[in-house]
């Protein structure tokens, strides 16, 4: 239970599919936030990469961010504009796993339970929010190590 822990820890994991996660919530389809979890960044020739998965992008977000808090150090008002840009998501591009094969995932624990669940080669479908629209990406199963899970 070692990974468990580091995971609580710090907040992001890596799973056997090639990508970082962290719990987030993000908007889907007009329908308010719904919990799930995001892709940091998704690890170069994995099946993460090969099914198209796509890490957090947030370059305008922190530059606005960046030019408002400078902005701040001259004109004192400028410091709610620096608080509301960093508390929006103004620029950011997401993939946030809400579900393996119709089943609703929203958090780290569910989606190590539905990964173990899977067969090796099994090919698997996540519902993804791509910035806040609704897809399906199939993706196949790995060969892992049972140490990916926490087990010796």
């Amino acid at each position: 239970m070692q990974r468990l822990r580091d995971f609580m820890e710090e907040g992001e994991d890596t799973s056997s599919l090639g990508m970082v996660l962290r719990e987030a919530h993000r908007g889907v389809g007009g329908n308010g936030e719904v919990a799930g979890l995001l892709i940091v960044e998704v690890i170069p020739g994995t099946p993460a990469a090969y099914a198209g998965l796509r890490g957090l992008r947030s370059g305008i977000n922190s530059a606005l961010s960046s030019a408002a808090f400078a902005a701040s150090l001259f004109f004192a008002p400028a410091m709610l504009a620096a608080a509301v840009v960093s508390g929006t998501r103004v620029g950011e591009s997401y993939d946030l796993i809400i579900g393996i094969d119709s089943e609703r995932i929203t958090n780290y624990l569910d989606f190590s339970e539905r990964m173990r669940q899977a067969r090796t080669g099994e090919l698997v479908y996540l519902s993804v929010s791509r910035n806040g629209k609704r897809t399906q990406v199939p993706i196949r199963v790995p060969i892992v190590s049972p140490a990916i899970f926490g087990a010796p």
